[in-house]
């Protein structure tokens, strides 16, 4: 039986922030103007920032939450760390290739999003429920 409590929730504080930061460029982005694009892109670069700083920011060395299904250590945030590192340089170097080509679409961004955020629930994931959640969620967005 799982015990709910607010640690578990902190834990995941940096897959909380992307997935919220996520649903608000995915907001922000249907209010947008096909001139005004360019926001998407920085949105997604911000959103990859601030959650590596979450990441970097805990000092707990390792910590299990949802009764072992989410495991955070050392390991599992160099991982995640490079994760979010390599997408904002595909990010970075994507850009001009979607404006050469008239593909500036929120959407790459947001799938890409999903994606990382697949991965970075895979990397911590405790059990194969976990493992089951993540995995479905990457692929789904590939």
């Amino acid at each position: 039986m799982m015990n709910f409590n607010v640690h578990d929730l902190l834990v995941l504080l940096p897959e909380d922030f992307l997935l919220g930061a996520i649903c608000a460029i995915l907001l922000i982005d249907l209010f947008l103007k096909p001139a005004q694009r360019g926001v998407t892109h920085w949105l997604s670069l911000a959103a990859l920032i601030v959650t590596a700083a979450l990441i970097l920011v805990d000092t707990d060395p390792a910590t299990v939450a949802f009764s072992g299904a989410y495991i955070h250590d050392r390991v599992a945030a160099i991982l995640k760390l490079f994760i979010l590192g390599i997408t904002a340089v595909v990010f970075v170097l994507g850009q001009g290739y979607l404006r050469d080509r008239q593909l500036r679409i929120g959407e790459y961004y947001l799938l890409v999003l999903f994606a990382v955020l697949g991965m970075l629930l895979l990397v911590s994931a405790g059990n194969l429920v976990m493992v089951y959640l993540g995995l479905e969620l990457f692929a789904l967005s590939t």
